[in-house]
C-alpha cells in the first residue's frame, strides 16, 4: 500500500498501488479506501471429488478408445477424456493425481489390447502350425496307405500263386491216382 503523503492536493496516487482502487464518488470523499474482506478473497474452491460414475465413465471409454484404435481416433478420445477430468480438477494436487490415474488407466488399456493382439497373433501362428502338422500327419498316412496297397498287391500275387501251385498239385495228385 501506498504511503499518504501530507499535502494540500488530493489526488490519486496513493490508491493506484491499491488492489482495488476506490470507486470514484469515494475516493474525493475518503482519503484511503480499504476493501472489505469479501472483496478482496476470492470464494473458496469448492472441494468436490469427482464422483466414482464420472470416473468409471473415463475408465470405460479409456479402455474402449485404446482397444479400437482407428487411424489415431483412440487417442483423440483419451486426450479429450484427459482434458475432461483435468477440467474438473480443484487444485494443482487433485489435477497431478487425475493425470497419473488417467496416465495409468491408459497404460493398462494399451497392454490389455497388445495382449489381446499378441494372443490373435499366436491362435494364428499355433493354427498355422497346427494346419502343416495336419498336412505332414495327412503326408505320411498317404504314404503308409500308399506302401500298404502295394504290400496287399503282392500279398494277392503270392495269394494266386499259391493257389495256382495247390491247384498244380490237386491235379498231378489226381491225375496219379488215376494213373
Amino acid at each position: 500500500m501506498a504511503a499518504i503523503v501530507a499535502s494540500r492536493k488530493r489526488s490519486a496516487s496513493p490508491f493506484l498501488d491499491e488492489a482495488f482502487p476506490a470507486p470514484p464518488h469515494l475516493a474525493k470523499r475518503v482519503r484511503r479506501f480499504t476493501p472489505c474482506a469479501a472483496v478482496v478473497a476470492p470464494p473458496p474452491l469448492q472441494q468436490q471429488q469427482p464422483s466414482t460414475s464420472s470416473r468409471e465413465a473415463a475408465a470405460s471409454r479409456i479402455s474402449r478408445a485404446a482397444a479400437t484404435d482407428n487411424n489415431g481416433a483412440g487417442m483423440d478420445e483419451c486426450a479429450a477424456v484427459l482434458v475432461e477430468q483435468m477440467a474438473a480438477a480443484n487444485d494443482l494436487a487433485d489435477a497431478k493425481s487425475i493425470a497419473s490415474w488417467i496416465l495409468a488407466l491408459f497404460k493398462d488399456a494399451v497392454a490389455a489390447a497388445a495382449m489381446r493382439e499378441e494372443n490373435a497373433a499366436l491362435k494364428v501362428l499355433s493354427a498355422t502350425e497346427s494346419a502343416a502338422a495336419l498336412k505332414e500327419e495327412n503326408d505320411s498316412l498317404k504314404a503308409h496307405a500308399a506302401q500298404s496297397s502295394a504290400e496287399i498287391a503282392e500279398l494277392r500275387e503270392e495269394i494266386a500263386a499259391t493257389k495256382a501251385q495247390a491247384a498244380a498239385l490237386e491235379r498231378d495228385k489226381s491225375a496219379g491216382y488215376s494213373v
